[in-house]
């Protein structure tokens, strides 16, 4: 179990609204986005430990969220002060309609028996594994979780991943996954271009393939930051293979 942060956290029934520690170079906003006013705090449940970062908080952070406690903060300024990037790499925005399971990635089956509800598994449809499959260690294999998943989806259908990687700045991404892996008792695990493109299972996928998302039809794109982030698309054949 990493050590804990000198810093004292907050009560359990509290987490900080404040702004987030640091010289402000972090880009943090001081509070949170109007359309999280009326949230309300989690309850903590059985286990629950304020004292000991959890990778939800630390990326809640990250997006500029107020539900964090002083172990998060710590480990997602440890990591921005080794690859300050990460911050642009995470903020975005969304539109839509969407559901919520509350089910483990590994947990294939629940996942796709409460998403049948909302879903037409019959019709095209896409699975999107955005930046949480290196989250899963190999021993849990990730690429059964992406077979499984897969298997449900009607041919034109699509699979989505994004996932860490150290190919394109070893040190500094090494850095930065030591430092999250001190503090975050999940841990991250950056895999290689070769290792990425395995998850997919040999789904046939659209060009340019496997890239850093960056290089991923950049034309569409426009200037992007550099990114530690392979992305690929592929889509459900026809025929299986």
């Amino acid at each position: 179990m990493p050590e804990h942060s000198d810093t004292a956290a907050p009560s359990a029934q509290e987490p900080s609204q404040a702004t987030p520690p640091g010289n402000g170079a972090s880009g943090h906003p001081a509070s949170p986005p109007a359309w999280m006013s009326g949230l309300q705090p989690a309850e903590p449940g059985p286990g629950f430990d304020p004292s000991v970062a959890h990778p939800a908080r630390v990326y809640a952070y990250w997006l500029g969220g107020k539900d964090h406690y002083a172990a998060d903060r710590q480990a997602a300024e440890d990591v921005i002060r080794r690859r300050p990037q990460v911050v642009a790499l995470l903020t975005s925005t969304g539109q839509g309609m969407c559901d919520y399971i509350d089910a483990d990635l590994r947990d294939t089956a629940t996942i796709t028996a409460a998403a049948a509800a909302t879903l037409d598994f019959t019709q095209p449809a896409a699975v999107l594994l955005l930046a949480v499959l290196h989250f899963i260690p190999d021993t849990d294999d990730p690429a059964g979780i992406v077979a499984s998943l897969a298997s449900v989806l009607a041919p034109g259908s699509f699979v989505v991943i994004s996932h860490l990687t150290a190919d394109l700045a070893p040190t500094q991404v090494g850095a930065g996954v030591a430092a999250y892996n001190t503090r975050v008792p999940a841990g991250l695990i950056p895999r290689t271009h070769s290792q990425v493109s395995a998850l997919f299972g040999g789904l046939p996928l659209v060009p340019p393939g496997v890239v850093p998302v960056t290089e991923w039809r950049p034309a569409l794109a426009g200037h992007c930051q550099p990114a530690d982030i392979y992305g690929g698309l592929a889509r459900i054949p026809r025929a299986r293979m």
